[in-house]
């Protein structure tokens, strides 16, 4: 839902097919899915064994000669299941929504490029320049005044200057690919090169700029979260990046077997608290997500650093539950 209005500015603004709003939000299903499995486990386990300890069924289970640990076996059979899918969706489904999500953002987001251009200000970010333009005719394509910064070459940064400049879509074969065309006619081009301490003008009649994005950069972004399984563990065997891609690895296994963690947790203050079974689960779920969300983020922070290990930091918060679950666990076999 937090997503919503960035979505519905590229369906309104940018007049997006249907088939790339879906592809986005395909992909952040799959973002979310890895934090979505334990904590659904965890409602799940609270209501029903509130339900059955509000309902008397636990102690007719245990009047029956069932122990805690029998009635919590088949728990620990659905944990597993949901950490395997957590486990699937933590090593790759969530690293490639996370790829979708930005690929299909960056390139969207300049399909129809010059309603991102305002007349009168700096946008920044359009296919990594600085462009300035006085007035922009959106409905022919056309800048007037226009002054561009060209950094993409950061040892030779370049300005052109020009009284006119006009926008033209390239056509591609792939729908989310985005080229584009932009003439400028009647200025100015001021080169710098840094390592010679020398400063150049040239004036043009004609010039233009070849514009695209790099899809095979953006498919290896080589941000840690974005990277499948095998890249993380190619990436820590190359000892690239430091720590980042060893916490990154350790936090999915962490965060992929925290359902087997929330077990014990889940049976204990369901049992505990019989009354309102579901308000007080979705309560209990909602409280115990913040704070393992918070541990895992203040233990990343300190995995990064090199503070701790990745392989203990990222461990922490899940000997966290388990403590609290055997506490909690404890408590409904007295």
């Amino acid at each position: 839902m937090f997503q919503t209005l960035r979505l519905s500015e590229f369906v309104i603004v940018h007049h997006l097919p249907i088939f790339i709003v879906l592809k986005i939000t395909l992909g952040l299903l799959f973002s979310f899915s890895p934090f979505v499995f334990p904590t659904a486990f965890l409602a799940s386990v609270l209501v029903a064994f509130g339900r059955l300890s509000g309902e008397s069924e636990l102690t007719a289970m245990k009047a029956s000669g069932l122990s805690a640990w029998r009635i919590a076996k088949p728990v620990y059979w659905v944990a597993g299941a949901a950490a395997l899918m957590s486990w699937v969706c933590s090593m790759e489904l969530a690293p490639w929504g996370e790829r979708t999500i930005s690929s299909t953002l960056l390139t969207a987001g300049s399909r129809k490029v010059i309603s991102s251009i305002q007349p009168r200000s700096f946008t920044n970010g359009f296919y990594d320049l600085l462009l300035y333009a006085d007035e922009v005719d959106k409905s022919e394509n056309k800048l007037s005044h226009v002054f561009i910064y060209d950094e993409r070459q950061a040892e030779n940064p370049t300005v052109v200057i020009a009284k006119e400049g006009f926008i033209q879509n390239v056509a591609t074969t792939n729908i989310l690919e985005n080229q584009v065309l932009l003439k400028l006619f009647d200025g100015e081009i001021h080169p710098l090169a840094k390592e010679v301490g020398s400063y150049d003008k040239m004036t043009f009649q004609e010039y233009a700029l070849y514009l695209r994005v790099d899809m095979k950069e953006i498919a290896d972004p080589g941000y840690p979260r974005m990277l499948s399984f095998g890249k993380l563990i190619e990436n820590i065997r190359a000892k690239k990046s430091g720590t980042d891609m060893s916490t990154e690895l350790w936090k999915r296994f962490s965060l992929s077997l925290s359902p087997l963690f929330f077990c014990m947790l889940g049976m204990g203050l369901g049992t505990i608290r019989a009354r309102a079974a579901t308000g007080s689960g979705v309560l209990y779920t909602f409280i115990t997500a913040i704070v393992y969300w918070q541990l895992t983020a203040y233990f990343t922070y300190l995995g990064l650093r090199g503070t701790l290990h990745p392989a203990l930091a990222m461990q922490i918060p899940n000997l966290v539950l388990l403590g609290a679950g055997y506490y909690f666990f404890r408590k409904t076999k007295d």
